[in-house]
């Protein structure tokens, strides 16, 4: 192959360019939804940075952005016709969810913590105790 005076193989950086476009493609393709616009900056940045965040990890087979359970646990049909629709749903291929909140200038934390925990025992969906995060904070990325 070519090496550039630096050392690096032009066409190792090619491979490696499309190999960072596929896995783009392919996180991409996990991601339903889009990220609900609030009257509140940042809350549609921080709920799509959160939801590319997981799309990217291997162990995740769907993220919805502000919708329903039934889509993102993936189901056709659900015991249950209505229910909270979290700002980012994370769906692992071992069947844990994990739910995020991006909290609004109007939200009370407590509230969107509730009714998603509520939702989640009453109808048997295992996961963690859904996590509020404010716009532009990014802690939420290691959690």
């Amino acid at each position: 192959g070519t090496t550039m005076p630096s050392g690096f193989n032009v066409e190792d950086m090619v491979g490696l360019g499309l190999l960072g476009k596929g896995l783009v493609q392919m996180a991409g393709r996990k991601i339903i939804g889009s990220a609900q616009t609030t009257g509140t900056l940042g809350h549609a940045f921080t709920s799509n940075v959160i939801a590319w965040r997981y799309a990217l990890d291997p162990r995740v087979s769907r993220v919805s952005l502000d919708l329903g359970y039934k889509k993102l646990l993936g189901l056709q049909t659900a015991p249950f016709k209505w229910g909270p629709r979290p700002d980012i749903g994370v769906f692992f291929r071992n069947g844990r969810v994990k739910v995020f909140e991006v909290v609004s200038r109007t939200d009370v934390e407590r509230n969107l913590i509730n009714r998603n925990a509520d939702f989640m025992r009453r109808w048997s969906i295992g996961g963690e105790t859904p996590i509020t995060v404010k716009p532009f904070s990014l802690r939420s990325l290691y959690k």
